[in-house]
């Protein structure tokens, strides 16, 4: 258990699936208060269902309006994680396209940077 987290309000971006999930998880054993947040409705309800100890939210990080709303009413917190995929832009360079890797950018930096 990571004692210095206990009762911390630890909100993680990106958070229903993969490095963001694992992380919840584990961040949960230490008595902390994780929401994670996540675009796909349907791992919303599973994380819901599955483990009532996490607070899940479905918010589309891209969507600037939905995260100053989320923001705006969730109150402060003691840390943010963000863990957020993208679609394309994975792979060797030298095999991906030039829009590929454009669109890999737009979706991975422009929805990191509005978070903060």
């Amino acid at each position: 258990m990571i004692k210095d987290l206990q009762n911390q309000k630890i909100v993680i971006a990106g958070g229903t699936s993969g490095i963001g999930l694992a992380t919840a998880k584990m961040l949960v054993e230490s008595l902390a208060n994780i929401t994670v947040t996540g675009r796909e409705q349907k791992k919303i309800e599973a994380l819901h269902i599955s483990d009532p100890k996490l607070n899940a939210i479905a918010i589309d990080s891209s969507d600037k309006n939905q995260l100053t709303t989320f923001f705006s009413t969730f109150g402060s917190f003691d840390h943010l994680i963000i863990t957020l995929s993208g679609a394309k832009g994975a792979g060797s360079f030298s095999e991906l396209s030039l829009d590929d890797l454009r669109e890999g950018f737009e979706k991975k930096f422009w929805p990191y940077l509005q978070t903060i």
